[in-house]
């Protein structure tokens, strides 16, 4: 019985300790300007538009959100590349 717990405490420990290591790739910027994200001539500019407040991500990743930063009307949003995965 004592192994068996031990064991599981293992395994959870390792789940928790390895998540962040796991998802960090994830939100890593890509490499601007290279073949893999091309840079956008001239950058392309948007306007948020509607009401409320978006929360912004650094990569298109539901893990990647950046606390306490949002995307709000009459925010200018500029992207200055661009991949086929969704990185601007």
């Amino acid at each position: 019985m004592v192994m068996v717990r031990f064991l599981f405490a293992f395994i959870v420990w390792g789940a928790v300790a390895l998540t962040p290591v796991l998802a960090a790739p994830l939100c890593k910027e890509q490499e601007l300007g290279g073949k893999d994200a091309p840079m956008l001539s001239p950058p392309m500019a948007n306007v948020v538009t509607g009401a409320g407040r978006l929360q912004f991500y650094s990569a298109p990743n539901p893990a990647c959100a950046m606390n306490g930063i949002f995307v709000i009307r009459r925010d200018e949003l500029i992207a200055y590349a661009q991949t086929d995965d969704g990185w601007a």
